[in-house]
């Protein structure tokens, strides 16, 4: 009996250190020929801390490394899993040195996700492609010969990143080669063709809470649009301000068009800017002395404090308090920094900007995810750990490109450093999405950017239902994401800056998981469960059955 209770107890202790076990094939190019290359890429998810491991032989470049820990937080993101409780165990073995690196990322990254989902991977399919924030599939070299390499491997299909190549080069290449070719623009379509598990996804229906709220202070931001225009009717605007009139009108103009789109966030932003310009013209006018100047700026900051103040009594107690603390934040701190120039556009600036913070309050309170306020410490510095991987991978390639970014990672650091969370949280994250836009449009042409956008603002919007469907309105999220629809023919470099502020920011909860119960069973481990306890029970039983017989025979003799 003593026995079967110890074999019981080792079976208890199986779901904990039971890995999750996966394999996909990668399609690579070899080193020396320069052909197409088919390589397996194993992967074991275990209990951990979030961390990942890479045994690879021979030892592969530095990019292929980088892009198994980029692809690592792209699945965990796309697949809305907690990765901080489990660590990553990567295989890659090749008979030659192989070069897969970014163009594998897609493949890396199914591979994780369907792991963290317990799906096993068609053998049969292979992609190639980067991957992109959102889940977004880029471009990639070497078309021709991974499809050669594919079809020597009788392999089905494979898949490849949208529009690379037209529909001659797709059917010559069915042609000549005699394999199903499948263009994918994002991850959820290729991890269908892999799984065959459809992605089911909502509709993207707007909180009425979120669009009362926006709406109002689109129309007080827009209102004092037209009380400044009134007040510039009643002076002589000097002709050297004539250009920066022009600038306000013209913003002003644009704001009621995005007003009469129900685009409100677009529209207050458009009002904000005609107001700095307009404010600029009139202090202008004024010619403020220094005393005057000094005199203003403080009842600026005397206006910011109070707008801290009214913060700090309040509760983070959700992801609509966190949202809103993030943007009324930054709007002060923007504001503050302002204030610090000598110039009336800097004052007409930071005075603006404080009305906006002012606004913004409005959205404390707003419903959301609830979050636990004593793990955004932890919540920051993941965060910031997070923008270093894919900041370290970006500088592979334009290191000079990304200094303003860098900047902006110091500063969250800084935030860090001095115990302000929030906007630690909120800078690393705006600066992980300006990454990643760098990232997108490191190999596409000019002609192409059309097409990126357009799969980002989608990619954007399917971050915000997902959100939705778990009961939480990602205001910020939303935001960017209309800001983005807003731009997208008249500014497009603008309008996917935006896009990746859309997705960024509609993906905070991931940092503040729900509380775990301390014992619980995946499907896998409570099969092994309970079909260990009927090994043990049936072991014992035949046991138990021998030793009678074998008592019964003792007694005849």
């Amino acid at each position: 009996m003593k026995k079967l209770l110890f074999f019981l107890a080792i079976l208890l202790l199986v779901p904990g250190v039971l890995a999750q076990k996966n394999t996909i094939k990668l399609l690579a190019v070899n080193e020396g020929t320069k052909q197409g290359a088919i390589v397996d890429l194993d992967l074991n998810v275990v209990d951990g801390s979030g961390k990942v491991f890479i045994e690879t032989y021979p030892l592969t470049q530095i990019d292929t490394q980088i892009s198994l820990r980029i692809a690592k937080l792209n699945a965990c993101k796309m697949s809305g899993k907690y990765c901080l409780d489990k660590d990553f165990l990567y295989s890659l073995k090749t008979d030659s040195p192989v070069v897969a690196g970014p163009s594998a990322g897609a493949a890396m990254t199914l591979l994780t996700m369907a792991s963290l989902e317990n799906k096993k991977i068609n053998p049969d399919s292979i992609i190639t492609g980067t991957i992109n924030s959102g889940g977004v599939i880029g471009v990639v070299g070497g078309l021709n010969e991974k499809i050669k390499a594919a079809a020597n491997k009788s392999m089905k299909k494979v898949l490849i990143p949208k529009g690379e190549l037209n529909s001659t080069e797709l059917k010559k290449l069915r042609g000549e080669f005699n394999i199903d070719i499948i263009e994918v623009s994002n991850i959820e379509e290729a991890f269908e063709i892999f799984t065959g598990e459809k992605v089911v996804r909502p509709e993207l229906v707007v909180n009425s809470n979120y669009k009362d709220t926006m709406k109002k202070m689109n129309e007080d931001m827009c209102k004092r649009t037209e009380t400044l225009k009134d007040e510039l009717k009643k002076v002589d605007i000097p002709k050297k301000y004539n250009g920066t009139f022009n600038l306000g009108l013209n913003l002003s103009e644009k704001a009621e068009k995005f007003y009469s789109d129900e685009k409100y966030y677009s529209s207050a932003s458009r009002c904000f800017g005609a107001n700095v310009y307009f404010r600029e013209i009139l202090f202008g006018i004024l010619n403020l002395t220094e005393n005057e100047t000094e005199k203003q700026k403080h009842i600026i900051e005397k206006e910011l404090q109070g707008i801290e103040m009214e913060l700090n009594l309040t509760e983070i107690s959700n992801l609509g308090d966190l949202e809103a603390n993030m943007i009324v934040r930054e709007r002060v701190d923007d504001a503050r920094k302002n204030l610090m120039e000598n110039s009336t556009k800097g004052l007409s600036y930071a005075l603006e900007r404080s009305y906006g913070a002012s606004s913004w309050l409005n959205f404390v309170g707003f419903p959301g995810k609830s979050i636990d306020e004593s793990k955004m410490k932890e919540s920051c510095m993941m965060k910031i750990s997070e923008v270093n991987e894919l900041y370290n991978y970006v500088a592979l390639y334009v290191p000079f490109l990304m200094e303003e970014t860098k900047k902006e990672l110091e500063l969250a650091k800084k935030y860090l450093d001095s115990n302000d969370y929030i906007l630690c949280l909120f800078k690393a994250s705006k600066s992980e999405a300006e990454i990643n836009a760098a990232l997108s449009t490191l190999y596409i042409s000019d002609s192409n950017v059309k097409v990126l956008l357009q799969n980002k603002i989608f990619a954007a919007k399917k971050e915000i239902e997902k959100q939705i469907v778990n009961g939480n309105f990602p205001i910020l999220g939303y935001s960017y994401y209309e800001y983005a629809n807003a731009l997208n023919e008249s500014d497009r470099y603008n309008a996917l800056l935006y896009a990746e502020y859309g997705i960024e920011l509609s993906n905070l909860d991931v940092f503040f998981p729900v509380k775990r119960p301390f014992f619980k069973l995946d499907e896998r481990a409570l099969m092994t469960l309970v079909l260990g306890f009927l090994i043990g029970v049936v072991l014992f039983s035949i046991r138990k059955g021998y030793r009678r017989n074998k008592i019964v025979l003792k007694r005849r003799r």
